[in-house]
């Protein structure tokens, strides 16, 4: 029986830079099948927490209005509870994640989770574009200034106007196929 190599590509959008301090707004979960279709994709909405810190020039980034994204938000323990019966519903038990800067993300997650007292739901093993497009630009694969998402997007001609959670992870699944191909 072949295994499944479903691929989990996740991004956060987040009220600031420090994961203690801040909190996710909002987590993009895009699952992937063995021949690159995409399954499943959802951005999850995560309510302002009373101790998080807010920071504007985030929310400006994001794009968030916190009154109304606070409207249709859910607490971080539903939000974890929705995670993780995705991952139930498709057979996933702690997966490996795919992102851009990945690391970010994943200090997020790690962090919410142990406020609510809930397992992180993916495997401590991940894959980071970012890293992979370093080592791309290193051996002569791929020309671009800088790993940021756009750049990378752009080097392969694909639309670069997002920053929104869902989108981002779409476009990571996007580059990260795109990159996996130069090294075929």
């Amino acid at each position: 029986m072949k295994m499944s190599t479903h691929k989990i590509f996740m991004d956060t959008e987040t009220s600031g830079l420090d994961n203690q301090k801040n909190q996710i707004l909002t987590i993009a979960i895009v699952i992937c099948d063995d021949n690159r279709n995409e399954l499943f994709a959802e951005e999850f909405k995560v309510a302002q927490q009373p101790w998080a810190q807010i920071n504007k020039q985030a929310l400006e980034v994001n794009g968030i209005n916190l009154e109304e994204h606070n409207k249709t938000a859910d607490s971080e323990v539903v939000v974890l509870q929705k995670i993780n019966k995705v991952l139930q519903t498709y057979g996933l038990f702690r997966p490996m994640v795919i992102g851009q800067n990945v690391t970010f993300d994943i200090g997020f997650v790690q962090a919410m989770c142990k406020r609510q007292f809930m397992r992180y739901p993916f495997n401590y093993h991940f894959q980071d574009t970012m890293v992979l497009a370093n080592a791309l630009k290193d051996v002569g694969k791929i020309d671009i200034p800088n790993v940021k998402l756009g750049t990378i997007a752009g080097f392969f001609g694909l639309d670069t106007d997002f920053h929104r959670a869902l989108e981002d992870t779409r476009m990571t699944a996007q580059v990260y196929y795109k990159m996996l191909d130069l090294i075929k």
